[in-house]
């Protein structure tokens, strides 16, 4: 019994024995293990870093310049390179990794453009390439957030779909002369900033319904766009200008852009019909200058936070009224319009504090002027100036006063300042300016 309970006893320890050993062996295995995937990992990074020195040297050699940001990404700028110096290198770029930041510019022979496989680029931009005929590859860009397309002469139609560009946020198209058409914008979902400028051929914008998230839009000296259609989707958008479009005829669809703070409508030669503004409650910057052939502008009197309104040289413009409902108002310039012969509504500005009212020949009578008590800045010119006399002298703010350089205007002043003094009010500092003057411009400026 006693040899059994021994056995048994040296079994237990040979057992426990086994394992420890079975153990140290495991830890040890364990720790090689690690030493040989640490020792692979320095041998990867070691590799890695000669890879990128090579690719970096031969980069350097084509005066290609890349720098790295502060998480580790790559920015390569082929500005400086020679002609065809991305095709040449293009390979190499697969071994740098990750490229961020990538512009292609100044390529005189550059035709066809493949993107393929430079998947974590997140700002892209193609310059005055002459040559450049066609953008490939875009689809593999899922996490581009710029792209800027300008000054490409030769670039027409061949440009890849914006379908895989999900997390773009800017985009803009700017002076690329030939371009007539742009892929479909309505798959951009994440859009904020969207410029579209100098494109003379563009005849069209498609998919503008699709970006919900855009806060900022610019069209600009497109010069065979007709219409822009913003389909009342542009829930988020915040300022929206309309420039120098000379065959633009409709802007419409605004109605839904309820957040917008900016709008202007400048130098649109064929425009006959303004957005409609009555549901732009929000809004506070508004010029409507140079648009030759509109009629009219309605809505004025719902925007209440409207702070500056600028009316100038719209030469079809007949009559102006619902001012009396911009009760926010403090900047309004009214100039150059030839045609126009009413201005209505200027007795419930109670906030503006300066006023221009200049070259407006047709114009005769502007009624509610005297009820302008926060007024400090005025300009004015032509017939209306001796009628305003009376109505500034009851304006108790008013400091400054530009009047034209006609024959009567110092006579004006003179009685006008005499007037006031009479009344207990302080004299208004007064200069005389023809238009193009520094004193003038000072006015129009607002």
């Amino acid at each position: 019994m006693l040899a059994g309970m021994r056995r048994s006893k040296i079994s237990h320890w040979m057992r426990a024995g086994a394992g420890t050993v079975r153990a140290g062996v495991a830890v040890a295995r364990a720790q090689v293990a690690l030493g040989l995937v640490a020792a692979i990992a320095l041998v990867v990074a070691a590799y890695a870093q000669d890879l990128d020195a090579e690719v970096l040297k031969s980069l350097a050699e084509e005066q290609v310049i890349v720098t790295q940001d502060l998480d580790g990404g790559y920015e390569v700028d082929y500005a400086d390179a020679g002609a065809s110096a991305f095709e040449r290198t293009r390979a190499q770029l697969d071994d740098l990794t990750p490229i961020v930041r990538l512009r292609i510019a100044n390529d005189d022979v550059l035709k066809h453009l493949y993107l393929d496989g430079l998947t974590e680029l997140e700002h892209l931009e193609l310059s005055n390439n002459p040559s450049l005929r066609s953008i490939n590859g875009l689809e593999d860009l899922k996490h581009l957030q710029t792209l800027v397309i300008t000054s490409n002469g030769r670039l027409k139609n061949e440009i890849a779909p914006f379908a895989g560009l999900s997390e773009l946020q800017t985009l803009k198209v700017i002076g690329n002369a030939r371009l007539r058409v742009l892929p479909d914008l309505g798959a951009l979902a994440d859009l904020r900033d969207l410029e579209v400028v100098g494109n003379e051929r563009l005849a069209a914008l498609t998919g503008l319904e699709g970006l919900q998230k855009l806060e900022r839009l610019e069209v600009r000296g497109n010069g065979r766009l007709s219409e822009l259609a913003l389909h009342g989707a542009l829930g988020k958008l915040q300022s929206l200008a309309v420039y120098r479009n000379r065959e633009l005829e409709v802007v419409s669809g605004l109605g839904g852009s309820r957040q917008l703070e900016r709008l202007v409508v400048y130098g649109n030669d064929e425009l006959v019909e303004m957005p409609d503004l009555e549901h732009l409650t929000r809004l506070r910057n508004l010029e409507i200058s140079n648009n030759a052939e509109l009629p009219a502008v309605s809505g004025l009197e719902n925007l209440g936070q409207l702070e500056r309104l600028v009316i100038t040289r719209n030469r079809a413009l007949t009559s102006l009224s619902g001012l009396d409902g911009l009760a926010s108002l403090r900047s309004l310039v009214i100039y150059g319009n030839e045609s126009l012969s009413s201005v209505y509504g200027l007795g419930g500005l109670d906030r503006l504090q300066l006023l221009v009212v200049w070259d407006n020949p047709a114009l005769r009578d502007i009624a509610g002027l005297a009820s302008l008590a926060s007024l400090q800045r005025a300009a004015v010119a032509g017939s209306l100036v001796e009628k305003l006399m009376d109505a500034f002298q009851h304006t108790p703010q008013l400091q400054s006063l530009v009047l034209d350089d006609g024959g009567d205007t110092r006579r004006v002043g003179i009685a006008l300042n005499q007037m006031r003094r009479d009344a207990g009010l302080a004299p208004v500092e007064i200069s005389h300016s023809a238009p193009g003057s520094p004193a003038w411009w000072d006015a129009m400026r607002g």
